[in-house]
């Protein structure tokens, strides 16, 4: 018994702790399990790799997990198990509405917390202890109006069909700002009251507009529900969004032209990279899945489980978070996703891969835009 206590103790010694919130189950799990998956992956090959040499000395990285089950009173228990009886100084998951939960618990423990989120974005004056895994909304909607430029030169007008939700709340207006001084003729907005709502009525307005392109965003079951109504509708030729991939709006009998700024920096599902590609045949070994939904979302966390190995490796600790995340801000990651930094503000900046589709079953093309 104190021989396998001792044993436990010492391999305790000799390890990083990290935690990770999947979400994998209910509303979020379209890109919580590739986003788990990607964080597993990860890790598993830097632990293969040897691990983190910290002073001289090799550390595997210990991943505990807990399941948010996309659901907020499930994130904020897994939040509590992961920072108060594990310990860990470093966190990833939680997507979108549940990162402000998980928030409020990581950083007055100091932990660096890793997320994605939007809503969690708008807090970023506030936080200290908070990284922004996708570049600051300025950047992302600066990109994303110079990717439909480029993938859709003809466009002239746009209507715009948003979710009432948190991201509309922070994105929408910066977002209309920004097609103005590009030029663009914005016909019309026109809000869903949820995701489930029926978008009929609305694509019926807009048709009435004529614009050239239709700015639908920004999860995957409304976004479907358009695709599908505007096949009888005909509001638009052409569909654009960002946040999200192009193979499930395919699986939703698209039958137009539909582009996306996918929010990483490498589109796995149709790689432009060696580097992209490397990973979307590691990511399928290593789960047994050919083409998941939401397959783009395993880049979110993958690139910070290196860069976060890199800051503890210069900072020379993993227990004093405030030099590890200066350390982190001092370096640059060559990753899949390109060149990756941290701002002043802990935000990832980096460029962006958006893909376009026309339809059900067609491969469709990756482009590559930067800040």
């Amino acid at each position: 018994m104190l021989a396998s206590l001792v044993a436990g103790q010492a391999m305790a010694q000799d390890t990083i702790r990290m935690g990770l919130i999947s979400d994998r189950q209910g509303l979020m799990q379209s890109f919580g399990i590739p986003s788990w998956n990607g964080t597993r992956l990860a890790v598993k090959e830097i632990n293969d790799a040897g691990g983190i040499m910290v002073n001289g000395k090799k550390y595997k990285i210990d991943l505990k997990e807990a399941e948010s089950r996309s659901n907020e009173r499930e994130a904020s228990a897994a939040a509590v198990e992961l920072i108060n009886d594990q310990k860990v100084k470093f966190l990833f998951g939680a997507i979108g509405p549940l990162a402000p939960i998980v928030l409020q618990l990581s950083d007055p423990a100091k932990v660096i917390y890793f997320t994605t989120s939007s809503s969690a974005a708008a807090q970023i004056d506030k936080t200290k202890y908070m990284v922004i895994t996708v570049p600051p909304v300025a950047t992302r909607i600066s990109i994303s109006v110079k990717g439909i430029k480029e993938i859709y030169p003809d466009v002239k007008k746009i209507a715009l069909l948003m979710t009432k939700d948190a991201t509309s709340d922070q994105i929408l207006e910066p977002l209309k700002a920004e097609l103005v001084r590009a030029g663009y003729e914005l016909t019309t907005t026109e809000m869903l009251a949820s995701a489930s709502a029926d978008p009929s009525a609305l694509l019926t307005r807009i048709r009435s507009t004529k614009p050239d392109m239709v700015f639908v965003g920004w999860t995957q079951e409304p976004i479907n529900a358009v695709i599908r109504a505007n096949k009888e509708i005909d509001a638009t030729p052409k569909f654009f969004t960002q946040g999200l991939g192009c193979t499930a709006a395919q699986a939703a009998g698209l039958d137009r032209p539909y582009a996306a700024n996918t929010f990483v920096g490498a589109n796995i599902e149709n790689p432009a990279t060696p580097a992209a590609q490397g990973l979307a045949d590691r990511y399928r070994a290593f789960t047994g899945e050919a083409n998941p939904v939401g397959f783009y979302s395993a880049v979110w966390n993958y690139d910070f489980v290196y860069m976060l190995s890199k800051a503890i490796e210069t900072a020379g600790t993993f227990t004093d978070t405030d030099a590890v995340l200066k350390a982190m801000r001092s370096i640059t990651h060559q990753g899949v996703a390109g060149k990756i930094s941290v701002n002043e503000k802990n935000s990832a900046i980096y460029g962006l891969d958006f893909c376009l589709v026309d339809s059900p079953t067609g491969k469709g093309k990756t482009y590559h835009v930067d800040p």
